[in-house]
């Protein structure tokens, strides 16, 4: 059962690590975490880009919708669920400068 934030309490800074499949299409991004927050750049460097951005609107949506937000599991949990050829790579968002792009 996945563990949880206390509802209400938001943090400034959140760390999520994410999975990277790189294909000839591209880089795929997906955060085991977070269901639903999917990302793709067409190199590494777009696809971290790409993976920051995606964290910090999914963040801020769960915030404002008051939804119920997973604590980051350890590296060693992701690496479990990852595919062969997957990486691990550590998103990192700070959520108050978010927070003032997106106006609240």
């Amino acid at each position: 059962m996945p563990d949880f934030l206390e509802k209400g309490n938001k943090k400034d800074v959140y760390r999520y690590w994410a999975l990277l499949d790189s294909t000839e299409e591209g880089v795929s991004v997906s955060f085991p975490d977070l269901p639903g927050c999917v990302t793709f750049g067409e190199t590494d460097e777009e696809a971290h880009a790409e993976a920051r951005e995606a964290l910090e609107g999914f963040m801020y949506e769960l915030e404002t919708d008051g939804d119920p937000i997973p604590n980051p599991s350890l590296l060693e949990t992701i690496l479990k669920q990852a595919d062969p050829g997957e990486a691990a790579i550590e998103v990192q968002v700070d959520m108050p400068v978010v927070r003032e792009a997106m106006g609240s």
